[in-house]
């Protein structure tokens, strides 16, 4: 595994006046993944279009943490943000995903 990851939930704020503030992510965990361009293809198989950089990430998850498509991931060396797409458990024990990422413009 290459690529430091941060994997970020999306959260809610209080905006001080009894209403939530969307769009704040709050960090769950730090992993390491390979992260892989998607081909053409394999983008076109998953309904993506080229135009937002779909990439792959193989990754494995501790116990206890889990990831949904209304999760975020964001490279660490670079800042890149990756939207998530699809989760796919390899292993079928919550344990190693492969999860395909956009990132959206």
């Amino acid at each position: 595994m290459r690529w430091r990851l941060s994997l970020k939930a999306p959260g809610s704020t209080s905006d001080g006046q009894g209403g939530k503030l969307a769009g704040t992510l709050t960090e769950v965990a730090k992993i390491w993944g390979n992260v892989i361009p998607l081909s053409v293809n394999r983008a076109l198989a998953f309904g993506i279009t080229m135009v937002n950089k779909p990439q792959e990430i193989d990754m494995r998850l501790e116990d206890g943490i889990t990831i949904t498509e209304d999760h975020v991931l964001e490279i660490v060396d670079t800042g890149q943000i990756l939207y998530v797409h699809s989760v796919i458990d390899v292993d079928k024990r919550q344990n190693r995903y492969r999860v395909v990422t956009v990132e959206k413009r």
